[in-house]
């Protein structure tokens, strides 16, 4: 949240936050991944959403629609979750406070037990303002720890929200950086099998 709110206060552009194992074994990965909306699954389109915010981060819960309507964000998710919606100076995945007040475990609002959630902009939330609120986001809780983020929305003169997500396109896990006890090689069998064991716990990417 801090890094967020310097960028927004410095009017440039949002450090995305990204998520990747620190791999050390064959078994001890998947723990956590970023999931990238992709109009094709390729090299080209897989950078294009990292550099957009185009994905979001996650240790357990998946999302299956993020979309903007007007001064509204949607989002829909396979599994019964919590959804808390946060603007700048809110953060934490403590017990919830909604309201607008600024702090840890302070949210603007928060919704359990629901597979789709939404927030629409409020001026009494000070979100119609682009120096107040600054951004949107939303933090998807599924029990044991287990969280979302998406990127943040940010909020545009005259009330409007910057979008990072497109509105069609393929969801695919994937993560930026990962590292293995691995000597370097040019020997692409040398890695085969940790390419191999990502893709049998779904991150083709």
């Amino acid at each position: 949240d801090r890094l967020l709110t310097a960028c927004a206060e410095a009017d440039r552009a949002f450090l995305w936050g990204y998520a990747a194992d620190d791999t050390h074994s064959l078994t001890n990965i998947g723990l956590s991944w970023l999931a990238m909306r992709l109009p094709r699954l390729d090299e080209l389109a897989i950078k294009a959403a990292l550099r957009a915010g185009a994905f979001y981060t996650s240790n357990g819960p998946a999302i299956t629609d993020i979309a903007v309507e007007g001064t509204t964000i949607r989002l829909r998710t396979p599994n019964s979750v919590e959804v808390r919606w946060l603007k700048s100076g809110q953060f934490g995945a403590g017990p919830a406070e909604p309201g607008p007040g600024t702090g840890e475990n302070h949210c603007l609002k928060v919704e359990r037990g629901v597979t789709e959630s939404h927030y629409t902009l409020d001026a009494a939330d000070g979100t119609t303002d682009p120096r107040a609120g600054r951004f949107v986001r939303a933090l998807v809780l599924a029990g044991e720890g287990k969280l979302a983020h998406t990127m943040p929305f940010r909020v545009l003169p005259g009330g409007a929200l910057a979008n990072p997500y497109p509105a069609t396109g393929e969801w695919v896990r994937g993560m930026t950086h990962n590292h293995a006890d691995v000597p370097p090689s040019a020997d692409p069998a040398v890695f085969a099998p940790y390419f191999r064991a990502y893709r049998e716990k779904g991150l083709p990417a």
